[in-house]
């Protein structure tokens, strides 16, 4: 006569008295690692408090989407290069006249 159950040996059935009835609650924050902000570009920006997803331009104060998965920080270094309230390019509109010396 042959079983429909299966042999799941001894070491299994002698475990299953040892295991808890529920398991420890494991949150998202408790297993995602919290990574470094690498980008040059938040030296100039502050993230948002109430909304972690939005950044403030400590310049302009201008609110730029700064989330991972869809913009990143290419939206804050784009800002970057056009706000006109940044240190960077205060004055680089104005060009530098140079002379020469002529020889009488």
């Amino acid at each position: 006569q042959v079983s429909d159950s299966v042999n799941l040996g001894a070491g299994y059935a002698a475990s299953q008295g040892s295991l808890p009835e529920t398991q420890p609650d494991v949150t998202p924050d408790s297993v995602s690692k919290k990574r470094n902000k690498r980008s040059k570009a938040w030296t100039h920006f502050t993230i948002q408090n109430d909304d972690p997803d939005h950044a403030n331009c400590n310049y302009c104060s201008a609110i730029l989407g700064c989330k991972s998965t869809s913009a990143g920080t290419a939206s804050l270094v784009n800002h970057l290069k056009i706000c006109k309230r940044n240190p960077a390019h205060i004055g680089s509109n104005q060009t530098e006249l140079t002379y020469q010396v002529c020889a009488d």
